[in-house]
C-alpha cells in the first residue's frame, strides 16, 4: 500500500470499502437510533424516530424532527413506550424539552421499567 500524507490518509481510512464500521452499518444504525410510540396501549408502533444524543442507565434523551400532532403527544409528563437503540421498548415519561433548531427538539426520557 502507498504512503499517503496528511488529510489524504484520514480520507482513505475513513471511505474505504473495507473499513471496520461498514460491514456492520446496519447494526451501528440501530444502535444510536430512538423510536417513540405516544400510545402505551397495545403493540409497539412508533410514530416518531431520533437520534440518541444520550443515554444512561435511568433515561436518554433524544433528537427529533418534530410536527405540530407529535409535539402534542410528547409533552413534558407524558408517558410513552420508547426504544433506545438495541434495548426492547419499555415504558417512559418525558421529563424535559429543549429545542435544538428549527423544527428540531431535543426530549429527555426516563425509563420506567
Amino acid at each position: 500500500m502507498e504512503k499517503l500524507q496528511g488529510g489524504n490518509r484520514r480520507k482513505y481510512l475513513r471511505y474505504r470499502p473495507d473499513h471496520l464500521h461498514v460491514d456492520n452499518l446496519e447494526k451501528r444504525a440501530m444502535e444510536i437510533t430512538g423510536f417513540v410510540d405516544p400510545v402505551t396501549e397495545g403493540d409497539f408502533d412508533p410514530t416518531v424516530v431520533g437520534f440518541l444524543t444520550d443515554k444512561s442507565h435511568s433515561g436518554c434523551s433524544l433528537a427529533v424532527n418534530l410536527e405540530h400532532e407529535e409535539q402534542l403527544a410528547l409533552a413534558i409528563g407524558c408517558h410513552c413506550l420508547l426504544k433506545a437503540g438495541p434495548l426492547s421498548p419499555m415504558m417512559a415519561v418525558v421529563r424535559w424539552r429543549k429545542i435544538w433548531d428549527e423544527g428540531i427538539v431535543k426530549i429527555g426520557f426516563e425509563f420506567l421499567e
